[in-house]
């Protein structure tokens, strides 16, 4: 059922007409600097829609989906630790640290919960991973190979 609503969500977003302005911004992550692109509104409760991009990624591998996704819904996209504009993370980073340093990213920046992760590759094992480690923070998940 989840898979199904973010696969509908997917194709909502890509059709959507009009593109949403993103703004991006630096968050120091537990002294890790985090570049961090949102966009859209957030009403009531609604969940945040947060995009982890593949290993070797950056935000913008999302460009043809995250402003449309800002039409409907709050979005926010981030450089993981030595990607993109984003600064070096602690040595010795795994998947686990990467879900302790996006959820630290995410509180920085004002960014709640409840989220809906969306993960591309090793982004989606980051988002099983989050699920796992903080069950009670997330509404939906769905990762692509």
């Amino acid at each position: 059922m989840q898979r199904l609503a973010i696969v509908a969500l997917s194709l909502f977003a890509v059709s959507a007409a009009s593109a949403q302005t993103l703004a991006d911004r630096r968050i120091d992550a537990g002294g890790t600097s985090i570049r961090l692109r949102c966009g859209g509104q957030r009403t009531g409760g609604a969940p945040l829609v947060v995009l982890e991009a593949g290993a070797l990624n950056t935000l913008d591998t999302w460009r043809d989906v995250h402003a449309p996704i800002a039409g409907f819904a709050r979005v926010c996209a981030h450089d993981r630790p030595g990607r993109g504009e984003s600064g070096p993370g602690p040595s010795g980073l795994d998947p686990r640290g990467y879900v302790t340093l996006l959820a630290t990213a995410l509180r920085a920046a004002g960014e709640a919960p409840p989220y809906i992760l969306v993960g591309h590759s090793m982004g989606g094992l980051i988002a099983q991973l989050y699920v796992v480690q903080r069950p009670t923070e997330v509404v939906g998940v769905d990762h692509q190979q």
